[in-house]
C-alpha cells in the first residue's frame, strides 16, 4: 500500500503499520539474540564479540535517539509480550498506548528507520506535524547518523527545518499539475548550499513564491496587509529599513544561478532626486511615491470603495457619502497641522540636501577646509506652506496625501468619524476590496507604479 500514489494523500491501514513497525522492531532485536546465542553455544567468542562491537541492540539505539531528542522517556520490550514505556520520573512502566501523541510518534518513527534493510530510500512527511520544533531537528538529524546507508527524503512547511541541516541538497516545490488524480509535473527548484547567502535570506527563499518583495516595516504592517493582496502570487516580506530592502535585494539578485527566485524591492522616497530613483529602479528596487502607505488607504479610490459598500449596508447615495468624507477630511487641516506638515516636509528635504552637500572622505582628506553647507530654511519653509495652501484650496486630497505626513493632522480621524466605523475596520475593509475588486487593486497599483508594471 505504501507504493500506491493515493498514499501521499491517504493513510492506508494505520493500525496495522504501527503494529508492523513495533513487530519488525522486536523482530530485530530477537534476531540479534539469536544470533549471539547461536554463537555462543558454537563456542565463536570472536563471532560474539564482534556482533556486540558491529551491533547495538536496537532497544538501546531507540532509546538514545529519544534522549537525544530530549524525551523523558524509554521503551523496553516485555518479555517479547508487549512494549512498555518508562518515564524517567515513574517508578512502574506503562502501555505505550499511554505514551503522548510526540512520544508515540517519535517511537514509531525511529522503529521504521531502524528496522529498514540497508540501501532503502525513506520519505519523512511533513514530521512538523508530529513533533514539537524542538524536538525535530536534533531528533532527525540523530536519525540520519543512525542510518548513514539509507537515504532521506524530508518533506516539510517548516522553512528553518533545511537550515538545520546545512549538508543536506534543498529542492523547492511550488506546485504540481494534475491529469485526472495523478500529478504529471512539478514546479521545483534546487537551492544550492555554497550560495553565500545569509540564513534569513535562504528561510525567504524557501517558504517564498517564484516572486519576493521586500519591503520596509514589520510583520503584519499596513503595508505588507495591502501588498499581499495587490500582488497575490508574490511573497511579500518586511526586513526592516530601506537599507535593508536594498541588501536583500542585491543579495538574491547576486546569487540568481543558485535559486529561481525573482526579488525586487518597495522603499519611502524620502526626497530622493530623480536620478537616485532611476538608479535604484534599475537594480529592481522602487521608491514609493507617496509620503507614506497612508496614501493608498486614504486615497480617493479606497474611500469610494469603502463608501460604496457602506451605502448597500445603509442603502444611502454612494457619491453623498464620498463628498461628506472628503469635506471632513479638508476640516482637519487647520493652520496648526499646516504649519507642521510643511514643516516636517522641509525637514525631510533639508536633511538630504545637507547630505548630498557633504564632502566625502576623499574631500576631507585632501583638506578641503573652505566646504560650506548652506540651505535656506526660510524661503523653502514658505514655498512649501503655500504650496500646501494651494491643494487645500484644490480640495485636492489626494496630492496632500501623496506629499505631506497626514498623521500631524486630524484628516484620517475625520475620515473614519465620517463613515461610522472603526479605524482597524475601515483597513480591513480597503484590504478585502483591493482583494475582491479587480478595478480598485488596479487603480492602487497605477499609485505605486512602476513597481506594480514590472511584477506583473
Amino acid at each position: 500500500m505504501e507504493s500506491q500514489p493515493s498514499q501521499r494523500w491517504q493513510e492506508w491501514a494505520a493500525e496495522e503499520q504501527v503494529s508492523a513497525a513495533l513487530f519488525d522492531l522486536v523482530a530485530k532485536e530477537n534476531y540479534l539474540g539469536r544470533r549471539i546465542m547461536a554463537h555462543t553455544y558454537a563456542g565463536q567468542s570472536d563471532a560474539v564479540d564482534k556482533l556486540i562491537a558491529d551491533e547495538s541492540p536496537v532497544f538501546l539505539q531507540l532509546n538514545k535517539l529519544l534522549r537525544v531528542a530530549g524525551l523523558a522517556v524509554t521503551v523496553e520490550d516485555s518479555a517479547g509480550e508487549e512494549i512498555l514505556a518508562r518515564h524517567k520520573q515513574a517508578t512502574e512502566p506503562y502501555s505505550i498506548a499511554q505514551m503522548s501523541d510526540g512520544e508515540r510518534n517519535a517511537v514509531i518513527l525511529a522503529a521504521n528507520v531502524l528496522t529498514v534493510d540497508p540501501g532503502i530510500v525513506l520519505l519523512i512527511d511533513e514530521p512538523e506535524r508530529h513533533l514539537h520544533r524542538s524536538i525535530i531537528e536534533p531528533f532527525l538529524s540523530a536519525l540520519f547518523a543512525q542510518r548513514p546507508d539509507c537515504a532521506f527524503v524530508v518533506s516539510t512547511h517548516d522553512t528553518a527545518l533545511p537550515m538545520a541541516s546545512p549538508e543536506a541538497s534543498v529542492i523547492i516545490v511550488r506546485s504540481c499539475r494534475w491529469e485526472g488524480e495523478t500529478s504529471s509535473s512539478w514546479d521545483a527548484s534546487f537551492l544550492q548550499n555554497d550560495t553565500g547567502l545569509p540564513e534569513d535570506l535562504k528561510q525567504t527563499i524557501l517558504g517564498a513564491r517564484s516572486q519576493i518583495l521586500f519591503v520596509e516595516g514589520e510583520a503584519g504592517s499596513l503595508d505588507v496587509q495591502l501588498y499581499s493582496r495587490l500582488f497575490p502570487d508574490t511573497s511579500v516580506v518586511p526586513i526592516g529599513g530601506c537599507e535593508d530592502v536594498i541588501k536583500a535585494v542585491h543579495g538574491l539578485r547576486g546569487t540568481s544561478d543558485a535559486h529561481r527566485v525573482e526579488a525586487f524591492g518597495l522603499i519611502d522616497r524620502d526626497n530622493r532626486e530623480d536620478d537616485e530613483v532611476h538608479r535604484l529602479a534599475e537594480q529592481n528596487v522602487y521608491a514609493l511615491n507617496v509620503y507614506s502607505v497612508e496614501a493608498l488607504y486614504y486615497c480617493f479610490d479606497a474611500i469610494q470603495a469603502v463608501a460604496q459598500k457602506r451605502a448597500e449596508l445603509l442603502d444611502f447615495d454612494t457619491d453623498t457619502i464620498v463628498g461628506h468624507t472628503l469635506d471632513e477630511a479638508l476640516k482637519g487641516l487647520d493652520d496648526a497641522s499646516l504649519s507642521q506638515m510643511a514643516a516636517k516636509r522641509c525637514e525631510r528635504s533639508i536633511r538630504y540636501s545637507v547630505r548630498d552637500q557633504t564632502p566625502n572622505w576623499e574631500a576631507i582628506a585632501r583638506g578641503d577646509a573652505t566646504h560650506t553647507i548652506s540651505v535656506n530654511v526660510g524661503d523653502r519653509y514658505e514655498k512649501e506652506l503655500n504650496h500646501l495652501k494651494g491643494l487645500v484650496t484644490d480640495h485636492d486630497l489626494d496630492a496632500i496625501m501623496v506629499r505631506y505626513p497626514l498623521r500631524s493632522s486630524d484628516v484620517i480621524n475625520r475620515i473614519i468619524r465620517s463613515l461610522n466605523m472603526p479605524r482597524e475596520d475601515y483597513h480591513r475593509m480597503v484590504q478585502v476590496q483591493a482583494a475582491g475588486d479587480p478595478l480598485l487593486c488596479e487603480k492602487l497599483k497605477q499609485r505605486i507604479s512602476p513597481l506594480s508594471t514590472v511584477i506583473s
